[in-house]
């Protein structure tokens, strides 16, 4: 009872934490977490997109540029359909995910090193850097991260029991996880390989006919566990083309040595401690996507790692595996897609400041400035992120202005029993975060007019750019976009 009461306080806890100034930090909205909200109303009010497709696995959005994931798309559906549509709940929604995840890795780390380490590694988790930013967007970056910790989760209690139940969660997590960000599809494969290699292990090292029977069933059982998430491909790529695959091409690697570049360039110590993301979308441009402060814990734990736990290898060969084929996708310092690193990083440096607490006391002193450190350098993102990174990167994002203006449509004439319209050239111009604010208030059946002011009905409110229009009545004006009537 009092476990399950500390993982709810942990959860909440973190849920208040990374919902603070939400709706504020960014100040407004992209276009792909417009395009996720915008498909989530038109999905939850009835079963089709924006394409008019019914409950599609992907979704084509932005103009046909682009393709919404099935578990993002749909978690913020389903949020929608009990919650209702807002920008409140499109973003809480990635709260939600990264306080699961950190009770996830509270769990996993409880196990791997009991309570102090299940400590150590949620306070490296909440205190990295990308993590808040991506808690704050209402984007797939995120939703790998508590998939990739059930995978562990299951596939170390596998370790200690061995039962193929925890294999089989294990595998379908990590399948789901390939589905949860477009960004996965170089993780998953290199990590399921690994995997297989991990459960075979023991046939590896002694070769007899006893260990190769107890490897081959654990590494049958999560082979085909996994694989009808690999084998559905072609049939996804067939109906919903370049959703799967896009920007995934061997052919065009450039040469052996720019691939190796692009997988290093994950590992470049400046962009991943100082600089960050290249897009300031997903980074302050200032701190790095991981806590510079923190580095000294991971380079330790990395140190222990090379004793006898093979599960601690096993670690930090995925950290250091992950992203090897970005060398296919050219992806070069966009920490947004390297989230799946995160959760590993925590549980190796959490290993680092276990191992250096149980040692004298000399070295506790300097751990005590560490935190110490810690403390200091996430204090700084905060302060940075919380109120300067607003005025710094606001015009970065779309403006979320006319959100208001439809409110006021929609309450105005709802009050006093007049009829929408919004004006033709309003709707013409309208982006992707403007069709999401529409969508929150009015349905696909919001009316439009077109310039005939003449014939304006008696009992009707129409917002427009217009900043006057001769023969009708101004209601109101919220600087940019004004309401008009017919005069009673």
């Amino acid at each position: 009872m009092f476990r399950k009461i500390g993982l709810a306080v942990i959860f909440l806890l973190c849920f208040f934490f990374f919902s603070y100034r939400l709706t504020q930090i960014p100040p407004g909205l992209t276009g792909d977490e417009s395009a996720f909200g915008y498909n989530a109303i038109l999905l939850s009010r009835n079963l089709r997109d924006e394409n008019n497709r019914f409950l599609p696995v992907f979704v084509l959005s932005l103009g046909g540029k682009d393709w919404r994931q099935p578990v993002t798309q749909y978690f913020i559906t389903f949020f929608f359909k009990i919650f209702g549509p807002s920008i409140y709940n499109l973003r809480i929604t990635s709260v939600i995910i990264t306080s699961i995840s950190a009770v996830l890795i509270y769990l996993l780390a409880e196990k791997l090193m009991g309570k102090p380490g299940a400590f150590l590694s949620l306070v490296f988790f909440i205190t990295t850097p990308i993590i808040m930013i991506q808690s704050h967007l209402a984007l797939d970056n995120i939703y790998p991260i508590p998939f990739i910790l059930i995978w562990l989760l299951f596939l170390f209690t596998f370790e200690k029991d061995k039962k193929h139940i925890y294999l089989i969660i294990s595998a379908i997590s990590l399948g789901v996880s390939f589905y949860s960000y477009k960004g996965m599809r170089s993780f998953v494969p290199v990590w399921g390989l690994i995997t297989l290699i991990y459960l075979f292990l023991p046939y590896l090292i002694h070769r007899n006919k006893n260990n190769f029977i107890k490897s081959f069933k654990p590494v049958l059982v999560f082979a085909l566990a996994l694989m009808p998430f690999f084998a559905i491909i072609p049939y996804l790529e067939f109906k919903y083309a370049g959703a799967v695959l896009s920007g995934t091409d061997f052919k065009n690697i450039e040469s052996v040595y720019k691939f190796f570049y692009y997988y290093l360039s994950s590992y470049d110590p400046s962009f991943l401690f100082v600089s960050g993301d290249l897009i300031s979308t997903h980074s302050t441009q200032t701190h790095g996507m991981l806590l510079l402060a923190s580095l000294p814990f991971f380079l330790a734990g990395l140190f222990k790692s090379i004793g006898k736990d093979k599960f601690n290898k096993f670690l930090v060969v995925c950290f250091f595996t992950g992203p090897v084929l970005f060398g296919a996708v050219s992806s070069y310092h966009r920490a947004s897609r390297l989230l799946g690193l995160v959760p590993i990083y925590c549980l190796i440096s959490a290993m680092g400041a276990v191992w250096l607490l149980k040692n004298t006391h000399a070295i506790r002193f300097i751990l005590t400035g560490l935190f110490i450190l810690i403390i200091i350098n996430y204090g700084d993102f905060l302060k940075y992120y919380w109120y300067q990174y607003p005025k710094d990167y606001g015009h970065t994002f779309n403006n979320t202005q006319i959100g208001g203006s439809y409110k006021f449509l929609y309450d105005y004439a709802a009050t006093n029993n007049l009829t929408a319209y919004v004006s033709f050239d309003l709707v013409q111009k309208e982006d992707a975060t403007a069709g999401f604010l529409r969508s929150i208030y009015f349905n696909e059946s919001l009316a439009i007019w077109n310039k005939d002011y003449d014939n304006f009905p008696e009992k009707a409110i129409l917002m427009t750019v217009e900043p006057d229009i001769k023969n009708l009545h101004k209601i109101h004006s919220d600087g940019t976009l004004s309401f008009y009537g017919k005069e009673n």
